[in-house]
């Protein structure tokens, strides 16, 4: 995340020379993990091998002329052989999500008013004032017929109800999720043009003057569905399960029927997951840039086994009545998901090591047989007997998990594990 550049930017260079072809081709990469390093230091890291300020290694690219077109229009990563060897291990009987499986949000592009906007249409119209997004206030001082809030009105989220795990159904804002045939047939929903057409000036939409840019299918913003935020420190999967719920370009949202969408926020919230969009992922800084592409190379086994579904519904649990100890539910995810992605190799190379030998997924699936807890759905009133029932049963299943689970054993050798430790040092123990 270092900036070389006064503009603050992340920039690249490349310093290329025409040399006859080696193949695999061998380089040394310097990876600087000192972000206050100061500027005059950074040449004596670079060029006089030292690592006080981060670390080095040599990597390979098996860039043969009858391999080179396996890179073709794909990002190089420039990795050392420790972290190939668990990237390549994690794909192993792996599947991917496909395009139609994904979608990203809708995209009205005009939200509200801009400072630029307001140059054009004039000091009448507020910066912030709604134009396809309105808050609560504007939606409610529209009174929408019924026909208009039931083809048009949509609930529309932002990051401030999207959460690990968990999403907050009650949401502040409302779409005006106006299709692209809409402007022959505006006159049949009367509020929605009385109030886009004072805008029409700014409108840049390829449907205007009253369609939104692009309002995606809709069958990815009902039911269950995951949306996952784009631009993030860490990978943030939030479940969702009510219907017409829409969100923006800062998110995609995945829907499939190949796994339980409960099951799959699970692992894609543990740090397996983290690892991976780390190493092989699309990045700005530091910061992760979860966009199409990384969701369709990450890795997902061809069956999450359903504790993942059942770990998921407590944790939404405990988010929505606020309970202490949610990091002690997601570290169980995490020791799942280590297995799953790991246990058959290690039962390969070291098997005589004790988390080649025990399962955490069978220890979990059978205590938890005794805590039935209410599936977490956004689409039943959650009352208070509800939470508190929940809260209690939760708090059980922990202690239960306490006292029948040795965790000095699981961390000693699960956590000391070489690989593990790896992944733990690339995105951090808590």
């Amino acid at each position: 995340d270092q900036k070389i550049f006064q503009a603050g930017i992340q920039t690249m260079i490349a310093q290329l020379h025409k040399t006859t072809p080696v193949y695999p081709y061998s380089f040394p990469c310097r990876v600087l993990t000192d972000h206050n390093i100061p500027l005059h230091d950074i040449y004596t890291f670079l060029f006089q091998h030292d690592d006080t300020h981060g670390s080095e290694y040599v990597t390979t690219l098996d860039l043969q002329p009858d391999t080179q077109s396996e890179y073709d229009g794909k990002p190089v990563q420039f990795l050392n052989e420790d972290h190939a060897l668990i990237l390549q291990t994690m794909q192993s009987n792996a599947e991917y999500l496909t395009a139609n499986e994904t979608i990203g949000g809708a995209d009205p592009h005009q939200y509200n008013i801009t400072k630029q906007h307001q140059a054009i249409l004039g000091d009448a119209f507020r910066i912030g004032q709604g134009i396809f997004v309105l808050s609560d206030a504007e939606y409610n001082a529209l009174t929408f017929t019924p026909l208009e809030k039931r083809d048009i009105i949509r609930k529309f989220y932002t990051t401030d109800q999207l959460f690990r795990y968990y999403g907050n159904a009650q949401n502040n804002q409302w779409l005006l999720c106006t299709p692209s045939d809409i402007n022959p047939r505006i006159d049949q929903y009367p509020n929605v043009k009385r109030h886009i057409t004072p805008f029409i000036p700014i409108i840049t939409s390829d449907n205007k003057p009253y369609g939104i840019h692009r309002t995606r299918d809709a069958r990815f913003f009902s039911g269950e569905r995951i949306f996952s935020v784009r631009k993030t420190f860490k990978p943030t999967f939030s479940y969702f399960d009510n219907e017409n719920g829409y969100v923006g370009g800062i998110c995609y949202v995945i829907k499939s029927q190949r796994w339980s969408m409960k099951a799959l926020t699970g692992l894609l919230n543990s740090k397996v997951i983290h690892y991976w969009l780390e190493k092989k992922g699309k990045k700005q800084g530091s910061m992760l840039q979860i966009d199409a592409e990384p969701l369709y190379t990450m890795p997902i086994p061809q069956r999450i086994p359903v504790i993942f579904e059942q770990l998921t519904d407590m944790i939404c649990w405990a988010n929505y009545c606020r309970m202490d100890n949610i990091l002690f539910l997601e570290q169980l995810i995490d020791l799942c998901a280590y297995e799953l992605y790991f246990k058959s190799y290690w039962q390969s190379t070291i098997p005589e090591s004790y988390y080649a030998q025990h399962s955490i997924i069978d220890l979990l699936t059978q205590l938890i047989q005794n805590f039935q807890i209410q599936t977490w759905t956004m689409n039943v009133p959650i009352t208070e007997e509800l939470q508190l029932t929940c809260q209690t049963i939760i708090r059980l299943f922990m202690s239960e998990v306490r006292t029948n689970v040795d965790f000095q054993q699981w961390d000693r050798s699960i956590i000391q594990d070489q690989w593990i430790q790896r992944i733990l040092q690339t995105v951090g123990s808590n």
